[in-house]
Order: C-alpha cells, then sequence, then structure tokens
C-alpha cells in the first residue's frame, strides 16, 4: 500500500503507476537467477546520491585488492520523484549513462537497492542487470517488501534475500538477488568484498564515499 505522501506525489506529477506496474511484471519475466559467475576480476559499485531536485550517481570499479580501476560520476535534474517500488525510474536513466561511459566492463556489479526483494520482483538491481545484460546483487539496508524468517527474506514463500552483518554492532544489510546469479553465489562474492570496519561491501563503500565528497562540492 502506498502512503499517503507518495500518492499525492503520483498525482502531483501525474505518473501512470499501472502502466509502471505492467512493465515491471513483464521485464521481471526476464530476469534469470541461474549463476554466471565463473571468476570474479573486476566489481562495479553503484551508488545514487540525492541532494535536493539533483542526483548523484557513481559508478566505480575495482579489483580484488580493492584498487579503483575506474570511476564515472554523472550528476543531474531528477526528473522522477523519489517512489518505494519506482526507484528505478528516477536514477537509471543516469545509472546507464555511466554504463556506456566506462572503459571496462565487470564482473558483476553491486547495487545500493533492492533486487528480485521488491513488489513486483523487479527492483533496480535487478532492472539495471536486464537492461545491462550484466550479472548484479542488490544490496539495500531495510526492507522494502516481503517477510523476513530468521536471516532470510520471503516473498510468496520463496526466498528472495538474506541479511548478512559484517561490522560489528552495525545494522544487517539485506543480499538480494538481483541477476544473472544464485543467493549461495550472491552471498559467498559480497563476503569476498568486504573490508573490515565497514558496513557495505567495499564497492558500494567506495562509490557512496565518492558521491558525498561530489555532493559537499555541489553545495559549495
Amino acid at each position: 500500500m502506498i502512503k499517503k505522501e507518495f500518492e499525492e506525489l503520483i498525482k502531483k506529477y501525474k505518473i501512470d503507476t499501472k502502466k509502471l506496474d505492467d512493465e515491471q511484471n513483464k521485464l521481471a519475466k526476464l530476469v534469470s537467477l541461474k549463476n554466471k559467475i565463473s571468476k570474479v576480476q573486476l566489481v562495479g559499485g553503484v551508488d545514487v546520491i540525492n541532494t535536493g531536485n539533483k542526483i548523484i550517481s557513481v559508478f566505480i570499479l575495482v579489483n580484488k585488492d580493492f584498487e579503483i580501476i575506474e570511476q564515472k560520476i554523472e550528476v543531474e535534474k531528477a526528473r522522477f520523484p523519489y517512489i518505494p517500488g519506482y526507484y528505478a525510474y528516477r536514477v537509471l536513466p543516469s545509472i546507464l549513462k555511466l554504463w556506456k561511459r566506462l572503459e571496462n566492463r565487470p564482473d558483476i556489479v553491486f547495487v545500493k537497492a533492492h533486487g528480485i526483494s521488491h513488489p513486483r520482483g523487479f527492483g533496480l538491481a535487478s532492472h539495471f542487470g536486464v537492461l545491462a545484460e550484466v550479472p548484479t546483487i542488490g544490496i539495500a539496508s531495510t526492507i522494502l517488501f516481503g517477510e523476513l524468517k530468521g536471516e532470510e527474506l520471503f516473498i510468496k514463500g520463496k526466498k528472495v534475500a538474506q541479511t548478512l552483518v559484517m561490522k560489528k554492532g552495525a545494522n544487517p544489510i539485506f543480499v538480494s538477488l538481483g541477476y544473472l546469479i544464485s543467493l549461495k553465489k550472491a552471498l559467498e562474492i559480497t563476503k569476498q568484498f568486504f573490508k573490515e570496519g565497514h558496513k557495505m561491501p567495499e564497492p558500494i563503500y567506495l562509490a557512496h564515499k565518492f558521491g558525498i565528497r561530489m555532493k559537499k562540492e555541489i553545495k559549495e
């Protein structure tokens, strides 16, 4: 159920949510969770920082030693409001611009958002994975949709994500299936790309850090 504040935004921007729901349901059928990962050499991290009416999208590539191989940034005016369940329509165009500008192609991409742990099974991590044709893992801080049973998140009896705590005393993150990867492999790779003392996997941590730095420069 959409909260009243978001219903008002839907009316203000004249958003046809039924059309978007239909599109997400259709595209969700393209999501494959058959593992396509063999070896991981280059990993991407995507984060989007919202500041006023602007969005700062960051795409970072790191190697197995967490060295930054490439980083791209896109700052643009948001053309779609933030509404839970429709986040991709706000930020995906900007992320895809960065994807096209990359000189290297990662083996897998961490996206700071949900994958199939979404009301229609098609969150930003899955949406990007399908359009870019690259394996993805969604990393989220909160539950968008589903039922948490112990460390596992379910939607209609299907396991869609699992919690993970890699920093002592920190709240858990949700490792959500994105595209072309199994949950077992997603957890394995996520743990592999953690640095001690950080709550998020390193590619996302670095992308977020760079985005926050750019946000400060924009305000200045």
